[in-house]
């Protein structure tokens, strides 16, 4: 064997390993600390340290013409390549989708050349064997693209099918505008809006003439299931009591009470898969003699950055907007 060749293999003995701890530190920080095991990330380090130096010695042994050795460094090559490739098709998540997917290609390419490189050098008195394992090893990678075929439908069925679950959970409703002077008459569910999420009392009844009651009725569609969390006026958070969970084809009446007007409330609903949602409130005032009173008049969905942008914090710890 020529010395550059004795070069090569020594570097790579060394590189190997730091190579792969390189890349796979990568790959945890792309996938997120959350989901980091150290132990797990030395055991898989390890072995695919000892995979590439296995490549290594079977290449030795082809240089130096050691069939026996060539065949066993070859056969467990083969068996680790098809036990990574099953293992990327059982396994749904992995440390990273790319390095997933570069696995499962580096893993094609090489076990195709080192399975034409042993059935290559079978000698010629062995013919007849030469030909069944040309043949097994045909079916075998033939079953494994039409495994990649059927995984591949059935990871894209599932992840269309969780998107029109989710597409269905969002929420969808609608409002009615209130013409009666008692909107919570005739027995109908209630969602009271009470203190603020400080703690403070907010029960604007027995408070000043300033506070003005706010009634929302509020009509869900048949598609879904939502959660009314939580609503953002008077420049504070506050807490919902009882009813906040508003079924399909269910009509609720939200109650509170507001002392800036000129402030559009917001209210934070969420779905049945924890998704939280925002809606831009505006209300109307209705006199009736000496009382006022607020119904909902027009709603808007906006997104978390808007609401960002009015210095609202979101967190439930930060309930002011300081």
């Amino acid at each position: 064997m020529e010395w550059y060749n004795w070069v090569l293999c020594i570097l790579l003995f060394f590189i190997v390993p730091a190579t792969v701890i390189f890349w796979r530190k990568i790959a945890v920080t792309a996938h997120g600390q959350s989901g980091y095991n150290k132990a797990k990330f030395i055991g898989v380090s390890i072995f695919q340290t000892l995979f590439y130096w296995l490549l290594g010695a079977f290449h030795l042994c082809a240089i130096f013409n050691v069939l026996s050795w060539t065949f066993i460094f070859g056969g467990i090559s083969m068996v680790i390549i098809f036990y990574n490739l099953a293992n990327v098709f059982i396994n749904k998540v992995g440390t990273s989708k790319t390095l997933n997917k570069l696995g499962l290609l580096q893993d094609f390419i090489v076990g195709l050349v080192i399975t034409v490189y042993l059935i290559y050098i079978i000698p010629k008195e062995f013919k007849t064997l030469q030909t069944i394992i040309t043949a097994v090893v045909a079916a075998v990678y033939g079953g494994l693209l039409t495994l990649t075929g059927v995984a591949w439908t059935i990871r894209h069925s599932e992840r269309q099918k969780r998107d029109d679950d989710l597409a269905k959970a969002k929420p969808l409703f609608t409002f009615n505008i209130f013409v009666e002077e008692n909107p919570k008459v005739n027995n109908r569910k209630i969602c009271l809006v009470g203190e603020d999420l400080e703690g403070g009392s907010f029960d604007k009844d027995a408070q000043s003439v300033k506070a003005i009651k706010s009634y929302m009725d509020i009509e869900n569609s048949p598609q879904c299931t939502f959660i009314i969390k939580r609503f953002y006026f008077d420049r504070k958070w506050h807490r919902v009591f009882s009813n906040n969970t508003l079924l399909p084809n269910n009509r609720i009446i939200v109650d509170l009470a507001r002392v800036d007007l000129a402030e559009h409330p917001i209210m934070e609903i969420e779905d049945i898969f924890g998704r939280k949602f925002y809606y831009d409130l505006m209300f109307l005032i209705i006199e009736r003699g000496n009382n006022k009173l607020a119904t909902l008049g027009e709603m808007k969905e906006i997104s978390m950055r808007e609401v960002l942008d009015r210095n609202i914090k979101i967190d439930e710890g930060k309930t002011t907007n300081e």
